[in-house]
């Protein structure tokens, strides 16, 4: 399909895409370096349906091999980095973010087909979360048990000490790219993990231009990947051992299958809601019905927030 639809890619990213036929095809990151695949898969723009860039598909044996590094080298890496140089860290993402503010824009305007105003004010989000992340750091404590309880203890101590799980696999779905990305690569890293990233296969051009973004802040490459499967090839990741963690955002349904396949892990689980919104009797019913158009029709109803249940107080309700 022909289309008027390009994609401009700033210089800041000549490193993780190659230029095929005018189309850009993007690298993957696992194992510390960015590589293309033997597959490619398309990806498209919802503007007109038309091709905007290819990304690279890794073979089984790469994730393998990424899985094993972060487990046996990365994981350690981000354990062994003071609080103060994992934030600093962070605060240099944001920064390199902001200065790249209207490329993400851009990539989310043509690969997600949000509104200008809607995708920049999801990059705004998303430095303003990484430089929320002190919060983040200053909930990690441990507790002092005291023995004096009971005749038994009287002599005994404890004490709990939080250390990093190790490997988060952060899953991320498509109406939220580069957000909900940031928003689990934050709280992931500040506690001391590495974090291996499934993008969604419909936008994943913005995570990938992230990852570039937080390795130029300096995350040790062993501890950052990005595997770049389908859907329907994630049981064989999510069940691999090697895996602490699974973050995952998206629908009830698939949130269940996750759960069924991976087998004794953590779970950080944001799946569907009921959303509802109650209108009282005292309310301002014309804002009140302003707001709740807006609210179930905004990005046309897929946030995970989006009104799906209007309560009316039964005197103002016709």
């Amino acid at each position: 399909m022909s289309s008027s639809v390009k994609l401009s890619i700033s210089p800041d990213f000549k490193d993780i895409y190659l230029l095929a036929d005018e189309v850009p095809v993007f690298k993957t990151f696992l194992s510390g370096k960015w590589f293309l695949g033997s597959e490619t898969f398309d990806v498209k723009t919802p503007i007109d349906g038309s091709l905007i860039a290819r990304v690279s598909k890794p073979d089984w044996f790469l994730v393998e091999d990424s899985l094993r590094m972060m487990r046996e080298v990365g994981r350690w890496r981000v354990r062994d980095l003071p609080g103060d140089k994992r934030l600093e860290i962070i605060f240099k993402t944001a920064d390199l973010l902001e200065s790249r503010l209207e490329d993400f824009t851009e990539v989310l305007v043509l690969n997600a087909g949000k509104l200008r105003s809607q995708a920049k004010g999801e990059v705004t989000a998303s430095i303003e979360r990484l430089r929320k992340a002190p919060l983040d750091l200053r909930s990690i404590y441990g507790d002092y048990v005291p023995g004096d309880w009971s005749f038994q203890t009287l002599e005994s101590e404890a004490v709990v000490r939080r250390e990093p799980y190790g490997v988060v696999l952060s899953i991320i779905p498509y109406n939220y790219p580069l957000f909900d990305t940031v928003n689990k690569f934050t709280y992931s890293f500040v506690a001391g993990n590495a974090v291996l990233i499934k993008p969604p296969s419909a936008d994943p051009l913005v995570v990938l231009m992230f990852v570039k973004t937080a390795l130029d802040a300096g995350v040790p490459p062993e501890s950052i990947g990005v595997v770049t499967l389908s859907g329907k090839e994630m049981s064989k990741l999510v069940s691999d051992p090697r895996i602490d963690v699974i973050s995952f955002t998206g629908s009830t349904e698939v949130g269940k299958e996750v759960l069924r396949s991976a087998g004794i892990k953590q779970f950080i689980m944001e799946l569907g809601g009921g959303d509802p919104v109650i209108v009282l009797s005292d309310a301002n019913l014309e804002v009140a019905s302003q707001k709740i158009v807006t609210g179930i029709t905004s990005y046309a109803g897929q946030r995970c927030d989006a009104i799906k249940i209007v309560i009316v107080e039964e005197s103002v309700y016709e």
